[in-house]
């Protein structure tokens, strides 16, 4: 059965402040996986993943037998959690009311285990300047959680489980290896500088050059600075079934995929 669930109409200018403080909260989870798990080269060690049956976005495990643990972040509820094992909740943090560094120095706390956030390059927010992490219950934070679900569900799919979500940009995908140095990045974004508002992306790599791209069956070809098909949130159709709102952005993907190899051959 599909974990796909309705998104509410709320417009993507609603949800900016959201995606914001969620990205922030997953700093927490990178940084502090960064500096426990085993490193990895393409530093997927950092990286976070989507738990079915869960709206939680976890980090590697780190430990060993039952000491074996990691760290995660309930987007809708800006909740950290420590996950034992079993994947059972051991302790949790309400980062409402309280700064980053706060949520840092209790991760430090109940991990035992000393870190730093990540010296990303992360977008201004009061957060990001010692402010405290608010949750107002407009419904906004609750979508960003639902289109991690979503995504996580139909690219997981896809890809049979290498789906990260990347702490720095805060989007979750997976990398379609196509041989030569040629590859096909597809995932979703909760939104961000380009596109203010959560989407769906198919890149191509290298990118391709020419005007002439393939025809979509809805969204569209980004060019500027990257080269992608992209499908935003406000431009899939109304539905009252999730089946049938996944089938259009499945068929959007799909198809984009496909333009994607072509472009690249």
């Amino acid at each position: 059965m599909s974990e796909w669930q309705l998104l509410k109409a709320i417009p993507g200018r609603d949800l900016s402040d959201a995606r914001l403080k969620a990205h922030f909260a997953a700093q927490l989870v990178g940084s502090a996986s960064g500096a426990i798990v085993p490193e990895q080269a393409d530093y997927g060690h950092t990286a976070l993943h989507r738990l079915v049956g869960t709206s939680l976005l976890a980090g590697g495990w780190f430990g060993a037998g039952d000491s074996r643990r990691r760290v995660a972040l309930a987007p809708a509820e800006l909740r950290l959690s420590v996950l034992d094992g079993n994947l059972s909740e051991t302790a949790s943090f309400l980062l409402d009311g309280h700064t980053l560094d706060e949520g840092r120095q209790w991760l430090i706390g109940t991990l035992g285990h000393e870190f730093d956030l990540i010296d990303y390059e992360m977008p201004p927010h009061p957060v990001r300047d010692g402010g405290a992490f608010t949750r107002e219950d407009d419904g906004a934070l609750e979508a960003i959680g639902r289109g991690f679900v979503n995504a996580s569900t139909l690219l997981t799919s896809h890809d049979g489980g290498d789906v990260r979500c990347w702490p720095h940009h805060f989007d979750i995908a997976y990398l379609l290896e196509l041989g030569n140095d040629k590859s096909i990045g597809v995932g979703w974004s909760p939104g961000d500088t380009s596109y203010d508002e959560p989407y769906w992306y198919v890149a191509p790599w290298p990118h391709p050059a020419g005007p002439d791209r393939p025809e979509l069956p809805g969204g569209h070809w980004h060019h500027e600075g990257f080269v992608a098909a992209i499908l935003t949130t406000s431009a899939i159709g109304a539905h009252d079934a999730p089946e049938d709102e996944m089938t259009e952005v499945e068929s959007f993907v799909t198809a984009a995929i496909g333009g994607s190899r072509a472009l690249l051959e």
